[in-house]
């Protein structure tokens, strides 16, 4: 539940982005977007890099994203509007990269380079529906419930989709899957001006989407193919995860339906929210005697492959299905408020609770020896502190009265009479431990009248010793169009399954050039 996207959280809301919009049709259309190319160039390179790459160059991608709001009817009893976002790819290393291109399986690139269904290129179509306090959406949706830029604490409807891009770096509608529902709030005139949200999707389920093998956030190739790297077939974490894909239950079903509920108010000078969600696990967990099964399907060719030299040809499987997604339910809030005591500085809580929520057991919590599965009780919070400060001299004179914003985020997740088998790789959980701490930044100073801007984000994990920090240099050009970001991403960490090899080797320059209308 909490950041466990945070792989190089950067160029987020910095600066003075305008996001400009343009109106037709006497302004009952009004259209905005962005057209973006992002590089990555990669300065840390393992010594077995060059056996998979041509090229430095670890990402070259170029998307588009098109939003637009038409106004069906405006009266004063009834207002209808029809929302739509769009968004397109093109991934080009794996075309510029003949080795990349090689090592990485044919399904995996199609969808790495561009989208292959309507349903990825469509991320939201929704008619809203306004009638005195009620405002009912039915359609394809992205719901943001959190108020963290980066840790998603609160903020737990749509599943995430992190091919080709994580929080921070990317926009929450360009990483954020829709879901088909119906949202309806209700503003009341009840003390505290109470805000009630109800969502009910029907049926349409989506898991969240993990990197592709090779690629700049994915494993590489030879991490895949323990028995033998050079190969070209796809190894296990391949196979793993394209059944984890197959097993999920994607699409509509009786059985996928979610429902959630939120209360916002103000009370006390208190912003606050109280949310509820009963939805199956956006991730799978996986059934031990099938997977050790699936598993001899891939093992033994690759063995018979590695003293052959050749490639890998799994066999194939009847088994039916190896991974499961469970249901849990998850309570939550939020709160924020300004302590003018405190600077005037601006605090933030996020909260959660997880009831029922599914782990994989292993055996001395190893995931490679999987032999049941538990339900868990998990709480976990965030506390975020946000000030500006002034510099002297600085911010008169390089930051022309912009004063140096600074925040830092706490989080602290528990998981209660945790077994100490519990799987909990995917949530940056040492082996055994019950308890996971993070601490977040982020810094930015305007400069030369908001024209330029500089950005340095981070995060640490004391249990585990894993950090990133990454400092980046914007600019906006004339008429808040254009904007141009050259940044440079360090990994580090204590040698261990979580963040030894596959993060050290990552260290990358990354520019991006983006054009808002």
């Amino acid at each position: 539940m909490c950041s466990f996207a945070v792989c190089a959280a950067a160029f987020m809301g910095a600066g003075n982005s305008a996001r400009a919009s343009e109106e037709f049709l006497n302004g009952d259309l009004t259209i905005k977007g962005f057209a973006k190319e992002a590089l990555y160039y990669r300065t840390g390179w393992d010594h077995g890099e060059s056996m998979y790459h041509d090229s430095r160059i670890d990402m070259a991608l170029t998307s588009l994203y098109f939003e637009s709001i038409y106004k069906v009817k405006e009266s004063p009893e009834l207002s209808i509007t029809w929302f739509n976002g769009l968004k397109w790819w093109y991934e080009a290393t794996t075309s510029l990269d003949d080795t990349a291109h090689s090592y990485m399986a044919p399904n995996d690139r199609r969808k790495y380079q561009l989208p292959t269904r309507f349903e990825d290129v469509l991320t939201e179509t929704y008619l809203s529906f306004v009638k005195g306090p009620w405002d009912i959406r039915v359609g394809k949706q992205i719901v943001i419930w959190g108020q963290l830029d980066v840790n998603r604490v609160a903020d737990v409807v749509n599943p995430l989709d992190l091919r080709r891009g994580v929080p921070g770096v990317d926009n929450w509608e360009e990483i954020k899957q829709g879901l088909w529902m119906i949202r309806s709030v209700y503003r009341s005139t009840l003390p505290g001006n109470l805000i009630f949200e109800n969502i009910y999707n029907p049926g349409y389920y989506q898991n969240t989407k993990l990197t592709y093998e090779n690629t700049h956030w994915g494993a590489m190739h030879q991490d895949s193919q323990e028995f033998n790297p050079k190969s070209k077939s796809p190894g296990f974490m391949w196979w793993q995860y394209d059944k984890w894909n197959k097993d999920a239950p994607n699409g509509w079903g009786l059985n996928n339906w979610e429902l959630g509920f939120r209360i916002q108010g103000y009370t006390c000078d208190i912003d606050w929210s109280l949310i509820y969600w009963n939805a199956k696990s956006d991730g799978e967990r996986a059934s031990p005697h099938r997977l050790t099964q699936y598993a001899g399907n891939y093992i033994y060719p690759a063995i018979l492959a590695s003293i052959t030299g050749g490639d890998v040809n799994p066999q194939h499987w009847d088994g039916g299905k190896v991974y499961r997604y469970k249901r849990y339910q998850t309570f939550g809030g939020t709160a924020q408020t300004l302590i003018e005591p405190l600077h005037n500085s601006i605090w933030r809580l996020e909260w959660f609770y997880e009831n029922d929520s599914p782990f994989n057991l292993g055996t001395n919590a190893n995931r490679m020896n999987l032999y049941g599965s538990t339900r868990q009780e998990v709480l976990g919070g965030a506390l975020q502190y946000n000030d500006k400060f002034e510099i002297p001299w600085f911010t008169r004179n390089i930051g022309t009265g912009s004063y140096l914003q600074f925040s830092l985020t706490y989080f602290i997740e528990h998981i209660f009479d945790m077994n100490p088998d519990c799987i909990t790789f995917d949530r940056n959980h040492r082996g055994g431990d019950p308890n996971q701490q993070e601490i977040t930044w982020f810094i930015l100073q305007q400069m030369f009248n908001a024209n330029w801007g500089l950005v340095d984000i981070g995060y640490y994990y004391p249990m585990i010793k894993k950090w990133m920090n990454m400092p980046c240099l914007t600019y906006y050009w004339p008429g808040q169009h254009w904007r141009t970001d050259l940044g440079y991403v360090q990994y580090g960490g204590s040698n261990n399954e979580l963040c030894g090899h596959a993060y050290s080797h990552r260290d990358s320059v990354i520019f991006r050039m983006r054009y808002e209308f």
